[in-house]
């Protein structure tokens, strides 16, 4: 028998898939992987691959989903184990092949980019979004309001929290905070991604939120849609003192003002289709979807490429200047002795005024904008030619949270040496780059 085709495979493997919706592709997990990452997998589950194989990475990944269909196909303890083979290939993939920069596509960076998503589908349903993450007591981000016709005013509370945020160490207190807001919404709304949900489980999720009577919304980048997962109910135990006392203290102007007139979202909603949990599974196979050129054709302009000029890795106390990195379109010079002697100075005076807080986030310097994220043994510096904005900010203390956990040993051989291992070390570098270009969209 001939090789399978993707389509044949891909059918195979949802042959019994009931669901509707997915929310990780696997096969996208292994389309991102670098074919040396594919390779090292191969030879971990012995999977024998044919000159013919080795040509090009999508063979490989031809072959990799053959052999665990027919593995799952012929043992009948896997069967026992796994609803169907999608399942055994997420578990097989999450443990070897999961790497960060995948889970990236199917979460938002940037909380303020997941915020805004949401924002802008409540907007085209003629709801008024309110920041309210400065208001005490309830940890929430977001407060919505509606007034339909001849009816008093629509009240809701929301929880927004990214992938990056969520995680089984904070989910029982942000539980507990949606379950007390009940005292000042009428309904409790819950927004997270697929990775967000992934960190949790899915079960999990679904049967929290049904416990709470919350609205649990999971808004997915890859296939830009917001999918509406549970259903909540109308809160019976609010106080009308307390909600008309947080609303006094919300800010004059919503964020996203309701619209009826123009659609802002880009991203689908399928009312049809919403609030069936069921109709929606943990991870999924799409060939289209995982096609290269469907990737290629999602490619847009990078948000900060044009104003991105340079990035550097200095030691927090020391100053000393472990990294460099530079836009190659930008070409602008700079004296790094000169700039990391300069920030160490500026730094040290703001931290001193304000009292040992984390110092500078963003000044002028000669006609730039340096903005700073500061860390335990590390800070990272980016010069740009543009004020950096809320969601680049963001980004830079995710970027710089990754490079403390994936160069920690790295880091602190150069602080104690001045060796710059990160820059000098091919691999290292290549790793290190493509993890700045993709995190600050440059």
């Amino acid at each position: 028998m001939g090789k399978k085709t993707l389509d044949e495979l891909v059918s195979a493997y949802n042959k019994n898939n009931k669901a509707q919706y997915g929310l990780i592709s696997l096969d996208h997990i292994l389309y991102r992987s670098s074919k040396e990452d594919l390779l090292e997998f191969v030879k971990k589950h012995e999977i024998s691959l044919s000159e013919s194989d080795l040509e090009s990475k999508n063979s490989i990944i031809l072959k990799i989903l053959d052999f665990f269909l027919t593995k799952f196909s012929t043992d009948d303890d896997l069967k026992t184990k796994y609803c169907d083979p999608i399942d055994y290939l997420g578990k097989i993939i999450y443990e070897d092949l999961y790497l960060e920069y995948c889970s990236m596509d199917f979460d938002f960076i940037s909380k303020t980019e997941l915020i805004n998503m949401f924002a802008e589908y409540c907007a085209d349903l003629g709801i008024n979004v309110y920041r309210c993450d400065h208001i005490d007591g309830y940890d929430l981000d977001l407060y919505l309001t509606k007034k339909p016709k001849g009816i008093f005013t629509t009240t809701e509370s929301v929880i927004v929290r990214t992938g990056f945020e969520l995680n089984m160490g904070n989910y029982d207190e942000m539980i507990g905070n949606l379950a007390r807001s009940t005292l000042i919404a009428e309904w409790k709304l819950f927004v997270t991604t697929p990775i967000g949900a992934k960190n949790i489980g899915l079960e999990r999720l679904i049967a929290d939120m049904k416990r709470i009577n919350t609205w649990l919304y999971i808004i997915d980048p890859v296939q830009k849609r917001v999918l509406g997962v549970t259903k909540g109910k109308n809160s019976k135990a609010r106080d009308s003192e307390l909600r008309d006392r947080l609303i006094a203290s919300l800010p004059q102007r919503p964020i996203r003002a309701g619209s009826q007139v123009i659609k802002i979202s880009k991203y689908a909603f399928d009312e049809r289709s919403a609030y069936k949990p069921k109709k929606i599974r943990m991870n999924y196979i799409d060939p289209i979807v995982s096609r290269h050129d469907y990737w290629s054709a999602q490619k847009k302009e990078k948000k900060y490429r044009n104003s991105f000029q340079t990035l550097l890795i200095m030691g927090k106390v020391s100053g000393i200047n472990i990294f460099s990195f530079s836009n190659s379109e930008n070409e602008t010079a700079f004296n790094e002795q000169m700039i990391s002697g300069f920030l160490t100075a500026i730094d040290s005076f703001v931290q001193t005024l304000s009292g040992g807080s984390t110092g500078l986030q963003e000044i002028s310097y000669k006609g730039f904008k340096i903005c700073a994220e500061i860390g335990e043994d590390i800070k990272i510096i980016t010069i740009l030619s543009e004020s950096s904005d809320n969601i680049f900010r963001e980004r830079l203390k995710y970027l710089r949270k990754q490079i403390e956990s994936r160069f920690e040993n790295q880091i602190k051989i150069s602080l104690d040496t001045g060796e710059k291992i990160l820059e000098n070390n091919e691999e290292i570098n290549k790793r290190l780059n493509s993890l700045i270009i993709q995190i600050l969209d440059i």
